[in-house]
């Protein structure tokens, strides 16, 4: 399969309401998005992310926790 991603974007935040909705159109427009959420493990919270068209499939949604000192 060949190699279509635009380019890669990290999105802070990406299970918060308007950080879902730029997730969303990142990857309905080609792009590679790494995700940064408080709980990957949290299925209510980062679940909808998974179901986005493209997050598994065609482009990558990365998850990793963010609010911990030294993290990044």
């Amino acid at each position: 399969m060949a190699n279509t991603a635009k380019g890669k974007v990290c999105v802070t935040g990406a299970s918060g309401f308007i950080a879902s909705w730029l997730v969303k159109r990142l990857l309905e427009s080609g792009y590679h998005v790494l995700g940064t959420v408080r709980d990957p493990g949290n299925g209510k919270k980062v679940g909808h992310l998974w179901g986005l068209e493209g997050a598994k499939h065609r482009r990558i949604i990365t998850l990793a926790q963010d609010g911990y000192e030294g993290q990044m």
